[in-house]
């Protein structure tokens, strides 16, 4: 790339396009109640479709008729997917809806594969953008909860535009550590400010998972590489943090997962090797309070519960194909990787991976951490 070429894309001007494309795609979804609509995904596909076109144009690659193994094995669980769904069960969002995210992953990953160092540089700091917008919305919502009540007792919880608590929360984690990484690179004040808006947002959401990943990421880094006033720094949201889970965990009991995750283990016991389809069916619960779900709160035991022996081999198959080509790619970004494991991590208690706005953020980040830039 030329001097000129570079400053045009650090001016957001030609081939910062398509990283441009990219992050409209996860921030249409994430304005739109997590993009779970008919029409969100649609629309998320059109643009990571225009991503990978005009990434493809500027790297000046045209498509060649022999397919790579990975994309054969993607085709495979395409097949798959579809013939155990739509297929099978009837055409309908729900039968739809992991069809068409598996296909939108593979574009998002191909798309942010093609993208240079300067491409994916922009596509990062407006992750960190989005986030920190987030998190504002966040965090004014939570004031104006706090002005209407005479107590916080309600434990409202502060889920922005993204339609839900703890996929906000999840998402501002994999964002925060994006800006951690930012600020490693250059030291900005405005840097820090944001890190502590999105930490403060991220405690407003009460999400276990999130501010338990959030943990476990901060505790990594304060043993590994901060300084004791960094630590001293971050003391405070420790504690706050500590004490909203154990709020949020003393208001939860007795929780209802593992009667969910006993349920699947039913479910795939009784069709083992197909599954019953992805037809929403509500899990019976003894537990009075429970809420009504028809996800199983764990992903690999729902995709089980829903795709079979088959399904669950196929996905492996993709994952390992996957693990072995960034295994081939060094090296790999290990805040990136931090990030997406956040947003990985999410979906072994809840179904913020059957969300849009966090699938395509997941495969974003797995891509920029695994993948080799573009030269």
């Amino acid at each position: 790339m030329t001097v000129t070429e570079r400053r045009a894309v650090d001016r957001g001007l030609g081939l910062g396009v398509p990283p441009y494309l990219v992050i409209t795609a996860i921030a249409w979804c994430m304005a739109t109640g997590g993009g779970t609509g008919a029409r969100d995904p649609a629309i998320a596909g059109v643009l990571l479709v225009g991503a990978y076109v005009l990434g493809a144009m500027a790297a000046g690659i045209r498509p060649h008729a022999k397919p790579c193994p990975e994309a054969a094995l993607f085709l495979a669980l395409l097949i798959w997917l579809i013939f155990d769904g739509p297929i099978r069960s009837g055409v309908s969002i729900e039968t739809l809806r992991v069809p068409i995210l598996a296909v939108e992953v593979f574009i998002a990953v191909s798309a942010v594969g093609l993208l240079d160092q300067a491409q994916r540089t922009l596509l990062l700091r407006a992750l960190i953008a989005l986030g920190t917008v987030h998190a504002l919305i966040a965090i004014v919502y939570a004031i104006r909860i706090a002005g209407s009540c005479a107590c916080l007792g309600s434990l409202a919880r502060a889920e922005s535009l993204v339609g839900n608590p703890n996929a906000l929360g999840v998402a501002l984690v994999a964002t925060a550590v994006v800006t951690a990484r930012e600020l490693r690179r250059r030291f900005a004040p405005v840097l820090c400010l944001v890190i502590a808006v999105q930490a403060v947002a991220l405690l407003l959401t009460g999400s276990r998972i999130a501010i338990i990943t959030a943990l476990c990421v901060l505790s990594w880094y304060l043993l590994t590489r901060a300084t004791w006033l960094t630590r001293a720094l971050f003391l405070p949201w420790v504690v706050m943090a500590v004490v909203v889970v154990t709020v949020r965990f003393s208001h939860s009991l007795p929780d209802q997962r593992v009667r969910l995750w006993a349920a699947a283990a039913e479910r795939i016991a009784a069709h083992p090797l197909v599954g019953h389809g992805p037809i929403p069916e509500v899990y019976s619960l003894p537990l009075a309070r429970a809420r009504a779900t028809t996800h199983a709160h764990n992903e690999i035991l729902q995709w089980t519960a829903d795709y079979g022996l088959i399904g669950l081999a196929l996905l492996a198959m993709n994952l390992v194909a996957a693990i072995a080509r960034a295994g081939r790619s060094r090296p790999r970004d290990g805040w990136l990787m931090a990030a997406a494991a956040s947003l990985l991590a999410s979906g072994l208690t809840d179904f913020s991976l059957r969300i849009t706005a966090i699938t395509l953020l997941t495969a974003t980040l797995v891509a920029a951490a695994c993948l080799p830039a573009r030269h």
